[in-house]
């Protein structure tokens, strides 16, 4: 190995030792130590969620007006992101090899972008590759050549990227651990939580999540992001994830939940335990209204001395049912539920629905 290889190579693999530190991000040694070896005019290490949207960007000599440009446009039209799908991580990828200069020429995001920057060959090694995130260390160069084959499969750079798949993955399992310690802390108080981008892509649900995004009227999944059918709910929802990245105070936010309920949200800006570069991410908890949890037909039977089938149709107003769909869902008579309601409003002393409504309440 010659000298000029040793020096860059020492640094980089010092700077990739502290990855697994989340609090310390040594990109640049890093992309500098990838620059030399590969032997290119910038570097960079960028990261996607799964649905594309652009989660991390770190450079090494590339211009502000490059990087501008891509953060803000230019990343959603990537030749090279749509190409690493589906490949395993520790992929190299050549623009020099996978397209013909016909093919480049034809492509805005090379014309508009990578010649404009003077990036006409980028060489990527596939960093992370999982349905969540996708993550790759690129070098640019102005002139391609020929010769990146033997570079990237050199004794050094093969030291460089062993040393950087392996970084990555530990920070993928410490994450993933810390992830599984969050959803059990807070399963215990029958919250569930979310992990999800500013923009509100999903990487990660727990299994309480889950299973309530079932539920008709509540938080859904829709294109691999958080979603309510509730225009302005969507609306603060965004607002507040947007608020939420940006740190500080948890954001508190109360939306519509399934017919009768609410579900409280807390948005803070997440951990860097949780995320595997240094990316911004926001822990979204979500928690039912807290007199649900309390509310059961049995408990009703036993607080105000009323039959099972009272008992039901109780709960079932509580939680903003009508008479006439209870009757429909249970198959039992209208003039039935009319009547329980009746005796109900006699037995607690109600001379109105509400009010009905309002005591069970109270006492729950």
């Amino acid at each position: 190995m010659q000298m000029r290889e040793k020096i860059p190579l020492r640094r980089a693999l010092d700077a990739i030792h502290h990855l697994d530190e989340p609090q310390s991000q040594p990109w640049l040694d890093v992309l500098e130590g990838a620059r030399q070896l590969v032997g290119g005019d910038t570097a960079t290490f960028i990261m996607f969620d799964g649905s594309g949207g652009l989660l991390r960007f770190e450079q090494q000599c590339v211009d502000a007006r490059a990087e501008r440009e891509y953060v803000e446009h230019f990343h959603a039209s990537d030749i090279v992101a749509p190409l690493g799908h589906g490949l395993p991580a520790g992929t190299w990828l050549d623009t020099a090899q996978r397209f013909t200069q016909t093919e480049l020429d034809r492509q805005a995001f090379y014309a508009d972008f990578m010649c404009v920057h003077r990036m006409r060959q980028i060489v990527t090694f596939m960093a992370v590759e999982t349905s969540s995130r996708r993550a790759g260390l690129s070098v640019q160069r102005n002139h391609p050549s020929d010769d990146i084959g033997r570079r990237v499969d050199s004794e050094p750079m093969r030291t460089f990227t062993t040393a950087l798949q392996n970084a990555m993955q530990q920070r993928q399992r410490d994450a993933a651990l810390s992830l599984s310690f969050v959803d059990a802390t807070f399963e215990t108080f029958n919250e569930a939580v979310f992990l999800v981008t500013p923009a509100g892509a999903v990487l990660h649900v727990s299994e309480l999540a889950r299973a309530w995004l079932g539920e008709r009227g509540a938080l859904q999944l829709r294109q691999g992001r958080l979603w309510h059918a509730d225009q302005r709910s969507q609306g603060l929802l965004v607002r507040r994830l947007r608020e939420a990245a940006g740190g500080g105070p948890a954001r508190r936010l109360v939306l519509a939940g399934p017919v009768g309920r609410t579900h409280r949200l807390d948005l803070a800006r997440a951990d860097l335990q949780l995320s595997i570069s240094g990316e911004i991410l926001v822990v979204v908890r979500v928690c039912r209204d807290r007199r649900e949890a309390a509310l059961n037909a049995e408990a009703l039977e036993i607080a105000f001395g009323i039959t099972p089938s009272e008992a039901r149709v109780l709960e079932a107003l509580m939680r903003g049912a009508a008479p006439k769909q209870y009757a429909i869902d249970n198959a039992v008579s209208y003039h039935t539920v009319r009547a329980q309601i009746a005796s109900l409003m006699e037995k607690m002393a109600c001379t109105r629905q509400t009010d009905l409504i309002g005591k069970a309440w109270t006492r729950v």
